[in-house]
């Protein structure tokens, strides 16, 4: 028999095996599960190797009866640190249901010792919060069963930060169940912050899933490899789509792990033992031979330069699709009502505080009905996956809103706090930064410039990138021009006749109409030529953040970062990057923190001068009207001038296939309805944006909506006017006779696809439920200039914002193709300033 290495579980916890032994798979969720006999032999071997930390659920078909039947055989109870969990269960109906009320808690532990065989559970977890009931009361219950002797430890799993902080004022947590891996991780996110507030409370992290349920081992290469049955089959991030994109960073596991001598899923599980003591992971499997290649993980040691080179290699690699089912989301980093809620406050007219964190939006979870397929093996109870092999219902049905009210707030009107900063940027002043430091070359997306337009738009929007740097060769490092979603935009209207040329530039639209009219590839080179677009901004990587912070408070939105005295690109730094970066560090800058406090309105930043665009008025006015004044968004309005929505370049990504073409003669209003319904079915969760703040709003207000939102700027609104009936859009004026290209072209796109009908109706913009939640347009504040702001306060100098806005239009006024707006100007559309 051998032992395993031993850390303390949390700050008052035992100790326990540093890698524990998820014990779910013994009972079905990954296909059919083995015989009992057989699975009593895992049990055996787990207790031979010195595995002692054994976790198991309630919810786990007959895991529970299975742990109890190894007791009852060995009589071992007292040398296995047992953990269970209660919560989920099934009704008559066989849906899912969670509740951790107080009678459940006591009645759910009830039933487990009873199963067990056993008299008390070393820990006892919470499995999901049920959005019903306050954490201080399901910890109290608990509580109650540790003083009667039922329980040891107490433990939460897939929690908020602040639901943590509220349970272990009622009692002490031992540790956090949470997915925890290079495939998924959440829990070191900043705004997330549960990582970091476990450590500031002296909470373990026990990881499930520490080898993103076998993706990270390299035994699958498409969802075809798992059995029927498989809980995985219904993971988004395991879909037929997203599986190649994901397996990427299994491919750079296994390559550094042949280096080091091991296997890629031994290599996942000692980098998260590398991240600290308070980490426990616990790997689960039905096969013996997995469990020994799990546990030999705790013999590799990894070196600080390993270490940080598996997490550059994490960063490299974008996790795409949602760890789990949409009827399922709704439960993760989950929070719960307050004992007592307060009124609601305007939220933005209060200050920011410096004590609370930030917490995660709040879920409210209910009874989840899922089809339901009985269990030939054991009928009495259900595995964990039977309830889950029908379809789960469309987010449409039920979805959860992208931020309770009180956690926009919370949100909203508190600053990261101090320990939420990067360690690295503590006490050194932000002027010294380099501008290197804050990018990567893992940022940096390429295209050549002959690649056709369909090739580079698929690459912008399969990366997730806002930017592809254009070269000449693959083999060269320095970038010559920049494809975006402006482009695309520009593209887009070329392609289905929206662009009317002026005299002179008439034969070079009409030979790339006569291209795209016999099928050729275009390449990029000359859709380029559609446009005449600023020339980009490169700085060296040595350069500092003031240089930045002066160009990007100039209205410049993106520089690249090249090597010193070369053009070789090293990353990509946008205005958002930095403005995030100042906002989660900003305790560790006074100057810059100081302003967080007051409202817009006392700062005189921002312009009352906007261009907006009335919600009745056709997409395709829209799209040329942004192109046409160089902007990459636009508020869409009311006809009383009331903010309901906000249209984006980037939304574009949305009309790249030919069935999509009849949106762009609908409204506006009906495509934000699209790009709305599209968020619903790739998130499960209704998106709509938070893109709006008023007057009073704090800078700490603003932006933290424009980090949370990924956005480029906030309307200011004032009181909503009332609404009246909409007036008919007016026909479209005749246009000039031109070439066009032929009207079946398309885009790939890598968005689920939406199939409008032209005879869809469009919903009127005064008809619009919550159309007048925004309030009236009044202005608007961009990051330009926060960054402008930022840069006077520090004594910098930048240039004058409006002057770049000037340049941009001028260069979009100039090009050699516009839309024409004589309809659009002759109507509702508000075109009062161009506002970058």
């Amino acid at each position: 028999m051998t032992s395993l290495p031993k850390h303390q579980l949390g700050k008052d916890g035992p100790e326990v095996s540093c890698l524990g032994f998820g014990l779910m798979g013994l009972s079905g969720a990954y296909g059919a599960f083995e015989s009992t006999e057989d699975r009593l032999k895992v049990l055996d071997r787990a207790y031979e190797l010195g595995e002692r930390f054994w976790d198991s659920a309630d919810v786990y078909g007959d895991n529970e009866d299975l742990i109890g039947e190894w007791f009852r055989r060995h009589g071992k109870r007292d040398d296995i640190f047992l953990a269970t969990k209660f919560a989920l269960s099934y009704n008559h109906q066989g849906g899912m249901e969670t509740r951790s009320d107080p009678e459940y808690v006591k009645a759910a532990c009830s039933k487990s010792l009873q199963r067990l065989g056993i008299d008390c559970i070393d820990l006892y977890y919470c499995h999901r919060v049920d959005g019903k009931t306050p954490i201080e009361k399901t910890v109290e219950a608990m509580a109650e069963l540790k003083k009667e002797g039922k329980i040891h430890y107490l433990g939460l799993s897939e929690v908020s930060s602040e639901t943590l902080r509220r349970a272990y004022a009622v009692h002490p947590i031992a540790c956090v169940q949470m997915e925890y891996s290079p495939f998924a991780m959440d829990i070191e996110n900043p705004t997330i912050a549960l990582l970091k507030t476990c450590r500031e409370l002296g909470v373990a992290t026990v990881a499930y899933s520490p080898l993103g349920r076998g993706f990270l081992t390299g035994a699958y290469q498409s969802p075809a490899d798992f059995e029927e049955g498989d809980f995985r089959k219904l993971s988004p991030r395991f879909s037929e789509e997203n599986f190649p994109k994901n397996l990427e960073l299994t491919k750079h596991l296994e390559e550094m792990a042949k280096k080091k001598g091991c296997t890629s899923g031994q290599l996942s599980l000692a980098w998260l033992l590398s991240q600290g003591n308070d980490i426990f992971p616990i790997p689960g499997t039905k096969k013996i031979k997995y469990l020994e290649e799990n546990l030999n993980s705790v013999k590799i040691k990894l070196s600080t330069a390993e270490s940080k080179e598996i997490r550059e290699a994490i960063e490299k690699v974008e996790m795409i699709g949602e760890r789990y089912p949409d009827a399922l989301a709704p439960s993760l980093f989950a929070d719960t009502p307050a004992l007592a809620t307060p009124t609601p406050a305007d939220d933005s007219m209060q200050a920011p505080s410096s004590e609370d964190p930030r917490s995660t939006p709040s879920r409210n979870p209910s009874s989840v009905r899922l089809g339901h397929t009985p269990s030939p093996v054991q009928s009495h109870r259900q595995s964990f996956t039977e309830t889950l092999r029908g379809h789960p219902p469309s987010p449409r049905a039920a979805r959860q809103p992208s931020l309770s009210q009180a956690q926009l707030q919370e949100l909203l009107n508190n600053p990261p706090t101090a320990g939420s900063a990067d360690p690295n940027f503590s006490r050194r002043d932000w002027q010294t930064i380099a501008v290197g430091e804050l990018c990567t070359s893992a940022d940096v997306r390429w295209v050549e410039f002959d690649a056709g337009v369909e090739d580079a738009t698929n690459i912008l929007i399969d990366s997730g990138a806002h930017v592809l740097l254009v070269r000449h060769r693959k083999d060269e490092r320095a970038a010559h021009a920049t494809y975006d979603y402006r482009d695309l935009t520009q593209y887009l209207l070329f392609a289905t006749g929206q662009l009317q040329p002026d005299e002179d530039h008439l034969p070079t639209f009409t030979s790339l109409a006569k291209k795209a009219q016999a099928g050729q590839i275009i390449p990029l080179r000359d859709a380029k030529s559609l446009g005449n677009k600023e020339p980009f901004v490169t700085l060296p990587a040595t350069a500092n953040l003031t240089h930045a912070i002066e160009v990007f408070g100039g209205g410049v939105h993106r520089i690249i970062i090249v090597d010193e005295g070369t053009d070789n690109v090293v990353g990509v730094l946008s205005q958002l990057r930095l403005v995030k970066f100042l906002w989660e560090n900003g305790r560790n800058f006074p100057i810059i923190d100081a302003l967080y406090s007051q409202n817009i309105k006392d700062l005189g930043i921002g312009s009352q001068l906007t261009i907006s665009v009335n919600g009745d008025k056709p997409l395709k006015e829209a799209l040329k009207l942004m192109n046409n004044e160089g902007l990459t968004s636009l508020a869409v309005i009311d006809n009383q001038s009331n903010v309901v929505g906000n249209i984006s370049n980037v939304d574009v990504k949305l009309l790249t296939k030919s069935s999509s073409a009849p949106l762009l003669d609908n409204t506006c209003i009906h495509f934000i309805s699209v790009i709305l319904s599209t968020r619903g079915m790739n998130d499960g969760k209704d998106s709509v944006p938070v893109f709006h703040i008023n007057p009073y709003s704090t800078l700490a207000h603003t932006v933290a909506k424009l980090v949370a939102t990924k956005a480029h700027r906030m309307w200011v609104t004032d009181s909503p006017s009332p609404s009246s009936a909409a007036t008919p859009t007016p026909n479209q004026l005749s246009q000039p006779s031109v070439p066009h290209p032929p009207t079946h072209f398309s885009l790939p796109q890598s968005n689920p696809p939406f199939i409008p009908l032209s005879s869809t109706p469009s919903v009127s913009a005064s008809a619009l439920p919550g159309a007048n939640m925004a309030g009236r347009l009044a202005g608007v504040v961009s990051l330009t200039d926060i960054l402008n702001l930022f840069a006077r306060a520090s004594g910098l100098h930048p240039t004058d914002p409006d002057e770049r806005r000037r340049q941009r239009r001028r260069s979009s006024s100039s090009s050699m193709m516009r839309g024409s707006l004589d309809s659009a100007r002759s109507s509702s559309v508000d075109i009062r300033d161009a506002k970058r």
